[in-house]
């Protein structure tokens, strides 16, 4: 597993071929095995194999067109609905669950379960994509997969088999001894900057950096309805 994470890259061509059904199975048999937070399981987990839902969440997805190539969809929800349903059967008040610390909750148990599902994938031979995009599309998403109130979709991946091979892009150094050291960020920053103004250069035959390309794409809120939207499905005001 070890040796498949460090060539793995995202996969964005697929070989027009169709995952095999046991694959699929073992795919859901491990995202139902990923752990959770106190055991409360406050995700679930959408398998989208319909070619018409695909192309929908491709155009919600910054109209990305490996959406629609890719064989399997998944989109990881934080999903409190179980837990209210679980509330409801035992006369138990659910006030508690309508907070923002279970909401991020929710979160996180998602994106565990997304992180097991592209390891399974890896070891599977398949290749997969993670989805950004789904979260800032939430309200179209939530209605295009039906998702109850007390939920909100996180993240996605796109999984199949890969065709054309990206090449394996340089990382910077997120890692550090006991405490979190400021003083080599920047540093790590400049020297990173000239490893991928050399890795862009090469393969996409566009000069920039990582520090650029970052400040541009993150300079400005994408979605500011996102706040809005978690109080209006997920948190009781």
């Amino acid at each position: 597993m070890i040796k498949e994470f460090e060539k793995r890259t995202s996969v964005r061509y697929f070989l027009n071929k169709e995952i095999e059904p046991e694959k699929i199975n073992k795919l859901k048999e491990i995202i139902n095995l990923s752990p959770t937070s106190m055991n409360c399981q406050a995700f679930s987990a959408i398998f989208i194999t319909d070619q018409k839902i695909k192309e929908k969440l491709s155009i919600i997805n910054f109209n990305q067109e490996h959406l629609k190539r890719a064989p399997l969809i998944v989109i990881f929800v934080a999903d409190y609905n179980r837990v209210q349903t679980c509330c409801n059967m035992n006369n138990a008040s659910d006030d508690q669950i309508h907070a923002l610390d279970h909401f991020l909750v929710g979160c996180v148990d998602a994106t565990i379960a997304a992180s097991t599902c592209n390891a399974a994938a890896l070891e599977l031979g398949l290749g997969c994509c993670f989805l950004g995009g789904i979260r800032q599309g939430a309200p179209k998403v939530k209605e295009l997969l039906n998702l109850p109130k007390m939920s909100f979709p996180v993240i996605g991946l796109t999984i199949g088999y890969e065709d054309k091979k990206i090449p394996l892009r340089p990382k910077i150094n997120k890692c550090y001894d006991n405490l979190y050291n400021s003083e080599t960020v920047k540093n790590e920053l400049i020297e990173y900057d000239k490893v991928m103004e050399e890795y862009y250069t090469k393969y996409f035959n566009k000069p920039t950096t990582f520090s650029a390309i970052t400040s541009r794409s993150l300079g400005k809120i994408h979605f500011p309805e996102l706040k809005d939207l978690i109080e209006e499905y997920f948190i009781k005001k």
